[in-house]
């Protein structure tokens, strides 16, 4: 949203600049970790639902 903000407004002026692109990269981070958040979810859940953590390097079934 403040990418576009931006877009529209087109100002010159460098500070306002730099706080709209400050906003529009806290925006871009927040998704970020919240990608990362349901990466962590999905590893979790596998887990729980196989009973091994690890599986050793070499083999594709687990014994």
């Amino acid at each position: 949203m403040s990418g576009i903000l931006l877009f529209v407004i087109h100002t010159d002026s460098p500070h306002v600049f730099m706080v709209g692109f400050a906003f529009m990269q806290l925006g871009l981070a927040t998704l970020n970790v919240l990608i990362w958040a349901f990466i962590t979810d999905v590893i979790d859940f596998q887990e729980i639902r196989t009973p091994s953590r690890f599986r050793p390097v070499g083999r594709l079934r687990p014994r």
